[in-house]
């Protein structure tokens, strides 16, 4: 008797592919990959450690019985020749000789980028990474193996079944552990070679597709059938990162919306999920990263939200399809999605915004959160309500910051279907005035859902007009400020940058006796740097005062400088100081808009001081007869890179456009100001010169540090190292351009002709004094400020 699946119809054509890239694999070579770099890095930084390493496994290796070492070598010999033809012939039988040339094809791949990674490395890489990789400092060796290589390669794209897997995995220990016992490898090398040669595999796989395991049509209805779902038609409509989704209608004429979720779907969507939870505080984005985990997830999040009334379909079936495969089949609701509506400009109703505010508050009652609100997850029905859809990534036991995100996700994809105005007064109606407050600080493109952020980007307005109007609710109420960022772009490029920066700064203290150096210091240069470092903080306050109208208190401004020398600790040069200028002119009684313009101001016409200071020096150096000063030539280079850059990119209209964007607002905040200050001749004299005793200060300070140790060069070729070790210090991202000024301005030092020894040391003593050390009373200052509510 034919099977009930026979007898449906199965439309397929155009969802279903016969290959399929599978994300997992993507996730896979990305974790090759950086643990290549890891191992690279952490060898070269750790370089006495992975030797000893090295030297006790050869050294255990050596006690061993000959004849161990000798089958160990053998069988790795064989199986790096048998094995690919074993699996070959496996892959013949089965059917598979495409897969066979794409196998071949990634051996050869991996081989070829092998060799061409051993001559780089023997051509350009360091001493410590060579001797890391290698174990020795001869650069005829061959660390890295591109049989072996190229052989996970092979077995990767093959994907090995049964005993022709047991057999690889067998030859492939066999190999690794004869390479370690044997001493010709290094630890480093074989890690390289092995995630070289998977990573390699895996870029094929996932470029390439893979014969896909999905259960067709037929195996689905058959699923259906059995859980007592016998369906007529099943029609695939499309696939996303949560399953396969159909629409079934059953043998009695009941619609049904089923998904399918499968093995190839596995770590979709993991790295833009990974991101958020490392970005997002209190979020367990990487949940469901397995077939199982995702089905469990839906099937529990559909269940408890049905026991807690919300409007959400009724999961039916729950049913495996094989080994590899799970079909879920929910209750069909009919009506359209917000998606669509929002696409056609149409609104909805009151009705509707109330029964979807009700439809989340029933979940946050249960403590449940949707944590995938969005206008294709929502669907208004021709009753006037709407439906909550796709709860697959939701959660139980909800955080205060989840259930937050729910209602800001909420009032965006509402007010898309309505207006911010309605949105806002029927979330505060059904949730509370207090609950639609307490969103306010997750209103932030980072924390919605990814469909809702690519709608704001078509509605710019939209998230500033929601924020202003939730802000009037209660107005002259403070606003709950909370940190929900775990880690910003910008935190994450100064942690970055800092790392390189520590590794830059222990390979240069490496170099030099620092203890010997201090001890040959000369004290009388070292007290005149000091005296100069503190007159650099009258001047900052003095170009603080000099740009302010009104009537400042000189001790509190002075004191302001100093907590601004303790943020750039955990911040950016420019950045730290900005940030704690504006917030004490606020304090002290300017409007943010007269506080903003001021600071502008200050940093507007500091930097022209300090680019026609830059020009004099240069001037002043290049003419010098008694010193000579020459340009790195990688500098001019880069110089002359940059001005070709900027001739090809200024005349675009894109960027003229951008630029004239960025700087219209602050010529406008500025002139105004600057106007203002030419009526007090007085002020503007005080805060220009604070802009120069600034520059001088510290280049006096740098000139000192020079002299400590003894260097000469020319006056002016120093000031010119620190004006320009300055500038290029403004734009690193680490906190204080921490790396990128000591090496910029141990550089120029040595261009103008300093040794190199003595120019490190005035390097790190100039730091000492300017950076370091100020950050200390900085602390006190900041506290004290912040105390007497001046911060």
């Amino acid at each position: 008797m034919p099977s009930a699946s026979e007898h449906t119809i199965v439309i397929e054509d155009g969802v279903v592919s016969r290959r399929v890239r599978r994300p997992i694999d993507l996730a896979r070579m990305v974790g090759a990959l950086a643990g290549v770099v890891a191992i690279v890095v952490i060898a070269t930084i750790l370089i006495q450690t992975f030797s000893g390493i090295d030297k006790d496994v050869a050294d255990s290796a050596a006690k061993l019985p000959g004849f161990i070492a000798v089958a160990l070598g053998l069988v790795s010999g064989l199986g790096q020749f048998v094995l690919p033809v074993a699996v070959a012939v496996n892959l013949v039988a089965r059917k598979l000789a495409g897969l066979l040339a794409e196998a071949f094809i990634a051996f050869a791949a991996a081989a070829a980028i092998t060799v061409l990674a051993n001559d780089a490395a023997s051509l350009y890489g360091s001493r410590d990474l060579w001797y890391a990789i290698a174990g020795t400092t001869d650069r005829s060796v061959v660390p890295l193996q591109p049989l072996l290589a190229g052989v996970f390669a092979f077995l990767t794209v093959a994907r090995l079944r049964g005993r022709v897997s047991s057999l690889a995995a067998f030859f492939i220990v066999s190999a690794l552990t004869a390479d370690v016992l044997g001493g010709g490898f290094t630890a480093a090398s074989l890690g390289v070679t092995t995630l070289s040669g998977w990573a390699v595999g895996l870029a094929f796989r996932y470029a390439l597709g893979t014969p896909t395991t999905r259960p067709r049509g037929a195996a689905v209805a058959s699923a259906l059938a059995a859980g007592g779902y016998p369906v007529s038609v099943l029609r695939a409509t499309h696939t996303t990162d949560r399953g396969r989704r159909y629409t079934a209608t059953t043998t009695d004429g009941q619609q049904l919306h089923v998904i399918v979720f499968d093995r190839d779907l596995e770590g979709a969507g993991v790295i833009p999920r990974w991101w958020r939870s490392l970005r997002l505080r209190d979020n367990d984005a990487l949940g469901g990263w397995t077939m199982r985990e995702a089905v469990e997830r839906s099937s529990l999040m559909a269940y408890a939200s049905a026991s807690a009334g919300a409007p959400v379909p009724s999961l039916k079936l729950v049913r495996a399809i094989g080994e590899d495969a799970c079909v879920l089949a929910y209750d069909w609701v009919d009506g359209l999605s917000l998606e669509s509506l929002i696409e056609s400009e149409q609104q909805v109703s009151d009705a509707a915004l109330t029964s979807a505010w009700v439809g989340l508050k029933k979940l946050h009652a249960a403590d449940i959160a949707h944590r995938g609100i969005s206008a294709d997850h929502m669907i208004a029905t021709p009753d006037n309500n709407i439906m909550l859809v796709h709860i697959t990534s939701g959660t139980v036991a909800m955080s205060d910051l989840q259930a937050r995100i729910d209602i800001a996700d909420m009032l965006i994809t509402l007010a898309l279907v309505s207006s911010p105005e309605r949105a806002v007064m029927t979330g505060k109606e059904i949730m509370g005035e207090h609950a639609v407050m307490r969103a306010l600080p997750a209103l932030q493109p980072f924390a919605l859902t990814r469909p809702n952020r690519k709608l704001l980007r078509s509605h710019k307005e939209l998230l500033p007009s929601l924020r202003n109007l939730i802000a009037e609710l209660a107005p002259g109420e403070p606003v709950e400020d909370i940190s929900i960022e775990r880690l910003s772009p910008r935190k994450m490029l100064s942690l970055v940058g800092l790392l390189i920066a520590a590794y830059i700064l222990i390979g240069q203290f490496a170099e030099v006796d620092v203890v010997s150096l201090i001890a040959q210091a000369n004290y009388a240069w070292v007290l005149v740097a000091a005296i100069a470092t503190l007159l650099t903080y009258v001047g900052s306050a003095m170009a603080l005062d000099g740009f302010v109208v009104e009537k400042l208190n000189h001790v509190r401004t002075f004191l302001a400088q100093w907590a601004a020398s303790f943020a750039t600790l955990v911040s950016p040069p420019t950045l730290g100081t900005v940030a704690v200028n504006g917030r004490y002119l606020v304090k002290s009684g300017l409007p943010s808009a007269a506080a903003g313009a001021a600071v502008g101001l200050s940093q507007v016409i500091a930097f022209f001081i300090h680019i026609g200071l830059l020009a004099v020096a240069a001037i002043v150096a290049g003419t010098d007869v008694e010193h000579s000063f020459s340009i790195p030539k990688q500098a001019m280079w880069a110089l002359g890179a940059a001005v070709v850059l900027l001739i090809i990119i200024l005349p675009l209209p894109a960027v003229r456009k951008y630029l004239v964007k960025v700087a219209r607002p602050r010529l406008e905040e500025v002139v105004p100001r600057l106007v203002t200050l030419m009526t007090r001749p007085a002020k503007l004299v005080t805060g220009i010169t604070g802009i120069l005793l600034l520059n001088v200060a510290f280049c006096v300070a740098l000139i000192a540090s020079v002299r400590a140790f003894g260097g000469g060069g020319s006056l002016a070729a120093i000031s010119l190292v620190y004006l320009a070790g300055s500038t290029l210090g403004q734009a690193a991202p680490t906190p204080g351009g921490i790396g990128a000024v000591e090496t910029v301005m141990t550089a120029g030092l040595v261009a103008a002709g300093i040794d190199g020894g003595v120019a490190l040391s005035a390097v790190l003593l100039y730091r000492l004094l300017t950076f370091w050390l100020p950050t200390i009373p900085g602390w006190f200052a900041f506290q004290y400020l912040g105390r007497k509510d001046n911060l």
